[in-house]
């Protein structure tokens, strides 16, 4: 049987920290396509601010869809145009908004996303998600989720639901991620003294959340909404405080009106920087697993790209290889990989349709993993 060619990449957490120390994150609300607000000139706005900004990682909400006209794919052509890399899109459905546009949540990233998924939370007047994407940044492995609660006045119970769900998801997501930062941003529709903002950074257990704004700007009141007549917050980037990612810097943006009257949103942006603590995502010691692991690809089955995280206790060759259901070996190559945690990606996008077995050998342990290539 002729050998065909596996095409396998691999992204080392550690050897690409060194270009950049930080990562930039942004949260912010687009007021979608509102009716008789010029939402196309709005945007066109929004996407120049973007650019200038720069940010390595967005958090959308409120973005609508029309049509062949989407929000979200809007800005990622523009930046893919402007700065010409690839960037990553996810985003979830929520609900329709006056009564015409498809309302989503999502993130935009120009690091590979190397999973995502999302979460419905308790419904108040409108459906609401959290969207996840587990991200291979500059910095390490980082959880970036999105989210947009319930907005109305009296809802108050219902945000603090939705803000234990999202709390109880994002520790899922790390139990089956270990040793990665996570950030909660979005429009939480409530201010910094209201019960659900208290649940998120003083929970009644596990580890609390760092509100990135005001630890750089205590003095400030951080207002983000409404622009034009700010009088309260209601929009955050929280960092987990588990002391594996630092909060360097933090400000509001795009709280300017692009002709002296009107504004991109009703909402002004907040941007983050972030950077590795130091004690983990693979930089120090204290992050180097004891042995060689690897987790279940994901997805699986998959369509011609799944993934698998390496945790590997000390530098040295990986050999891999790839046999059919025959026990035909596709296959057989090796590399060099650092202690600590890694992201393989398979894209087997020139093999058949089938089921296959990975394996994956150190000096001392031989892992296996079964994977099914659905085209």
């Amino acid at each position: 049987m002729k050998k065909r060619k596996l095409l396998i990449y691999l992204t080392l957490l550690i050897s690409i920290a060194v270009g950049q120390s930080s990562i930039k994150v942004l949260t912010y609300n687009l007021m979608g396509m509102k009716p008789d607000t010029d939402w196309e000139t709005r945007l066109y706005h929004t996407i120049q601010h973007i650019k200038e900004i720069d940010p390595d990682i967005i958090g959308v909400q409120e973005m609508n869809s029309i049509g062949g006209d989407h929000m979200g794919h809007m800005i990622v052509d523009s930046l893919e145009a402007t700065f010409g890399i690839n960037y990553y899109f996810y985003d979830a459905v929520t609900h329709t908004s006056w009564g015409q546009f498809d309302e989503s949540v999502g993130i935009i990233s120009k690091y590979p996303v190397i999973a995502s998924n999302h979460l419905e939370l308790t419904a108040g007047i409108f459906p609401r998600v959290v969207v996840w994407n587990l991200i291979s940044t500059p910095i390490g492995m980082v959880n970036l989720f999105s989210t947009h609660l319930s907005f109305r006045d009296d809802h108050n119970h219902i945000r603090v639901q939705q803000v234990e769900e999202i709390l109880e998801y994002v520790n899922v997501k790390e139990s089956s991620y270990p040793n990665v930062g996570s950030i909660v941003v979005g429009d939480f529709n409530c201010t910094p003294n209201s019960e659900p903002i208290s649940l998120v950074m003083t929970p009644s257990s596990g580890i609390a959340y760092k509100d990135s704004y005001k630890v750089i700007n205590p003095n400030s009141n951080g207002y983000t909404y409404p622009t034009g007549g700010l009088y309260k917050k209601i929009d955050y980037i929280f960092v987990k405080d588990n002391s594996y990612l630092n909060i360097e810097d933090s400000e509001l943006v795009m709280n300017n009106p692009y002709d002296g009257q009107h504004y991109p949103s009703d909402h002004c942006g907040a941007l983050t920087e972030i950077s590795p603590s130091g004690e983990t995502l693979g930089i120090t010691s204290k992050n180097i697993p004891d042995s060689f692991k690897i987790s279940d690809p994901f997805p699986n089955p998959f369509n011609h790209l799944t993934n698998i995280i390496i945790q590997n206790a000390s530098p040295g060759y990986i050999q891999y290889s790839l046999v059919d259901i025959m026990g035909r070996n596709l296959i057989n190559e090796s590399i060099i990989i650092g202690s600590g945690t890694q992201s393989l990606q398979l894209n087997m996008e020139n093999i058949s349709s089938g089921t296959y077995f990975l394996y994956l050998r150190n000096e001392e342990t031989i892992k296996k993993a079964a994977v099914t290539l659905v085209k």
